[in-house]
């Protein structure tokens, strides 16, 4: 009885072995499955949080290009602010000057963002 006992114990050291193998290769295909998911959102993240920073840049400086340009009319001037290339447009109207600063986004999609200021004269 005792010979069986032992036979039974060696046998189960043995598949505790093949079963930790594949409890580790499991683990890893789910961890690499779940990364593969993970990754184009987080890339896709990153993108959007550029765009949206532009837009603000380009919101943060457009009232002080179009005061500064009152006026004058200007075309497709370039600016670089805080690293990224905008081009400036304004354009002087009766009683008004409007600008527009538009920009290529990380998806070549051409954003634009105008403002206009209320020219009053006596």
């Amino acid at each position: 009885m005792l010979k069986n006992s032992k036979l039974m114990c060696v046998h189960i050291t043995r598949s505790s072995k093949g079963y930790f193998l594949v409890d580790v290769l499991l683990a890893f295909s789910c961890l690499l499955i779940i990364t593969t998911f993970i990754l184009p959102v987080i890339h896709h993240a990153m993108n959007h949080t550029e765009t949206i920073r532009q837009a603000m840049i380009a919101e943060e400086h457009i009232s002080r290009l179009v005061i500064r340009s009152i006026g004058s009319n200007v075309q497709n001037e370039k600016v670089i602010i805080d690293g990224f290339y905008f081009t400036w447009n304004t354009e002087n109207l009766e009683n008004k000057q409007v600008g527009c600063l538009s920009w290529i986004d990380r998806r070549n999609n051409e954003e634009s963002m105008c403002l206009y200021v209320p020219i009053y004269k006596e």
